[in-house]
């Protein structure tokens, strides 16, 4: 029962912010580095998505909506959706930057569901009208040091062709 709750956390991160126009895979070519011990999960809709335990990270792409098309406004659009989706939500301070040229923003942020206790570390990268989003979601307890340096990997490797 655990693993099924921990599934549907994942997915609910993830899906929750799927609503605007999903992008597959055809529609984007990148590259990124696969830590070790990470297995790819083939059956998922995401345009990536590996497992490590009941840790996930998954790359989706998103159409940003007109009303939420730069990318302060979009993270305030995602923070509103997630605010419905998650109880006793927080967050760390929003992180600005730049990758490759192109506007990120770094989210991090601890929400319940199910009575499971999650913590999620995600990267949006903001290219031509479109959210990238880098989601690492796992239990609270699994996000170790370890845990944090993959998804450090993840997110320094994604590379557009």
């Amino acid at each position: 029962m655990n693993g099924k709750r921990i599934r549907l956390a994942a997915l609910l991160a993830v899906l929750g912010l799927g609503f605007i126009c999903p992008l597959f895979a055809a529609d984007v070519d990148f590259t990124l580095t696969i830590p070790n011990g990470w297995t790819q999960r083939t059956q998922s809709s995401a345009l990536a998505h590996y497992k490590k335990g009941p840790g996930s990270f998954i790359v989706t792409a998103d159409v940003m909506p007109q009303n939420a098309s730069t990318p302060d406004a979009y993270i305030a659009f995602v923070k509103d959706q997630l605010g419905r989706t998650f109880q006793g939500i927080t967050y760390e301070p929003v992180v600005s930057g730049k990758k490759d040229g192109h506007d990120t923003r770094e989210l991090k942020y601890r929400a319940e569901t199910s009575g499971i206790k999650m913590r999620y570390d995600v990267l949006y990268i903001f290219n031509k009208g479109k959210a990238y989003t880098l989601t690492a979601g796992t239990m609270v307890d699994f996000f170790t040091a370890p845990f944090a340096a993959d998804i450090q990997v993840f997110f320094t490797s994604f590379k557009f062709k």
